[in-house]
């Protein structure tokens, strides 16, 4: 067997059924005699292709495979790699190599391509054999498994897979494991008085929302949403939750200051943007911190860390708990105060109404992929997350990596709705994915959210450098057609200027089995960043 033929093989071992790719000529190796079990997305960016096939292994839970082009390809997606990298995404990335027998010369495609990778993945290798090959995919399916999770990259000369290959299945690895010192821990919140939880993306990732929900109600405190939390990792609708989190230090600690003992549970403590000057002293309030990634408890405020499975050690805190009885507030006010919120802004497209009619119209179970960027705080409050797995986001600031993120994460999820809520100016850097989303038929609502420019730039100078604004450059993007764009890529679109224009395209939009984008021109005002 020939090392094309085995990687199609080890593919189907590890029921990957799909493969997100831009192909160049040391590529076509790979490509050559495609089985038809296996799709292979298209996508017309490597930036693109790499987000999709992040959104593609977070909605289903496993590994997705990325073929890229050499050393170009691998330039044009470094950004979206390092997007995967920050949301512990497990990738297989394939980028292919000029032939191994003239690399001497430094032919016009040649790269040394191992250390390039290697500052956006787990794992980086190039085989120095064909025999080399799939045992190097093999590797890289487990190390992109393996906590935190994240891109691992093999390096394929092209003449490698035309040679003979060497493969030997190997077992799987059973990574969620249960940290140690839970008694003691389970000690620690029985005793605390006022006991409170910050809920972060692992919760999420882990189908966790049951055990989440069970601790808050045993413990009788409120939950928190972690800041900047790339999943949401409690019902936000539960009357236990407060919502999320300030993320400046100060502000956190202010918000923690009258609890004795927080329990951070999965993600990072604490992730913050921008730096605001302030105290980081915790005072009389102890923090506590669970997670499977190392490196997030390597970096933490806590006072002591568990590294393990959080859904496994929330199930073992509850059978330590010693449970209370809860007195769970009522949600209706909220509720109210929300709707009364969006009644004084519909005349101006404001942003609480805007929000708050999309989320009245999108069906229960539907998945957001949210690149708001300046409204993603106040879409995360207004929008009703009710099931795991229905909030999705990138955790490291770039842009681009919301509409291929829905593409993937449509084909994962093809029994549920996907709606992409992205800034205009966000939406700019991904327009190539409406390409993929059409071919496919996809049925993803996409919502512009149409401020003119980089809200949250005018936002951060308004705060950082108040008065400097209207001399600063580069934050303003006008004249851009965005339904003709999207027709240009075969998705059909329209514009809302006004309310009644916003109610009855959203119903269409929602009517329709096909990918359907609406521009939506939000109130420009440039709201308080902190």
């Amino acid at each position: 067997m020939n090392v094309r033929e085995a990687i199609k093989e080890w593919l189907q071992y590890h029921h990957i059924s799909v493969v997100f790719g831009n192909p160049g000529s040391t590529e076509i190796p790979f490509l050559v005699d495609w089985p038809e079990e296996i799709s292979y997305i298209l996508g017309l960016q490597e930036s693109q292709v790499v987000a999709m096939a992040d959104g593609y292994a977070q909605a289903s839970r496993m590994p997705a495979v990325v073929n890229l082009h050499s050393q170009p390809g691998l330039g044009h997606a470094m950004g979206a790699l390092m997007s995967a990298k920050r949301n512990r995404t497990p990738l297989v990335v394939t980028i292919g190599q000029e032939d191994s027998r003239h690399h001497i010369v430094e032919p016009l495609l040649y790269g040394n391509l191992a250390p390039w990778a290697s500052t956006v993945s787990q794992w980086s290798y190039q085989p120095t054999s064909a025999e080399d090959v799939v045992p190097a995919l093999e590797r890289a399916y487990h190390e992109a498994r393996r906590p935190p999770g994240g891109p691992a990259s093999v390096i394929l000369p092209m003449n490698y897979l035309n040679g003979q290959a060497v493969w030997n299945p190997r077992r799987e690895i059973d990574y969620h494991a249960m940290p140690d010192g839970m008694e003691d821990l389970a000690g620690i919140l029985n005793a605390a008085k006022f006991p409170a939880l910050v809920m972060g993306d692992e919760v999420d990732k882990e189908d966790a929302w049951a055990q989440a929900v069970g601790l808050a109600e045993a413990l009788d405190c409120p939950v928190f949403g972690a800041p900047l939390s790339m999943r949401v990792g409690f019902p936000n609708r539960h009357p236990l939750y407060q919502g999320i989190l300030n993320p400046v230090m100060s502000g956190i600690i202010q918000s923690l200051s009258p609890y004795d003992v927080v329990l951070v549970v999965g993600g990072p403590a604490f992730l913050t943007y921008p730096y605001i000057p302030g105290s980081r002293e915790w005072g009389q309030t102890r923090v506590y911190h669970i997670s499977s990634d190392p490196e997030y408890l390597a970096r933490s405020m806590a006072a002591q860390g568990y590294c393990g499975s959080v859904r496994v050690a929330m199930e073992t805190l509850l059978t330590k708990i010693v449970p209370k009885e809860p007195e769970l507030p009522e949600v209706e006010l909220w509720e109210a105060e929300q709707k009364s919120a969006a009644a004084r802004e519909r005349a101006d497209m404001g942003s609480d109404y805007v929000l708050y009619t999309i989320g009245q119209n999108m069906p229960p179970d539907t998945i957001v992929v949210d690149e708001s960027v300046s409204h993603s705080l106040l879409l995360r409050k207004i929008l009703n997350f009710t099931r795991q797995g229905s909030y999705y986001t990138a955790s490291n600031g770039a842009l681009g990596w919301g509409l291929a993120a829905a593409a993937g994460i449509q084909l994962a999820q093809p029994g549920r709705r996907v709606m992409a809520v992205v800034g205009d100016g966000a939406s700019l850097y991904g327009m190539q994915s409406l390409w993929a989303i059409a071919e496919h038929r996809l049925p993803i609502v996409i919502v512009i959210l149409n401020n003119h420019g980089y809200t949250i730039l005018k936002s951060l100078t308004q705060s950082l450098y108040p008065g400097h604004l209207p001399a600063t450059p580069g934050l303003t993007v006008q004249h851009v057609n965005f339904v003709r764009l999207a027709e240009s890529m075969g998705v059909r679109g329209s514009k809302a200027e006004n309310p009644s224009d916003l109610e009855w395209q959203l119903k269409e939009a929602w009517s329709s089995r096909e990918p359907y984008l609406l521009d939506v021109q939000v109130d420009a005002e440039i709201p308080k960043l902190l």
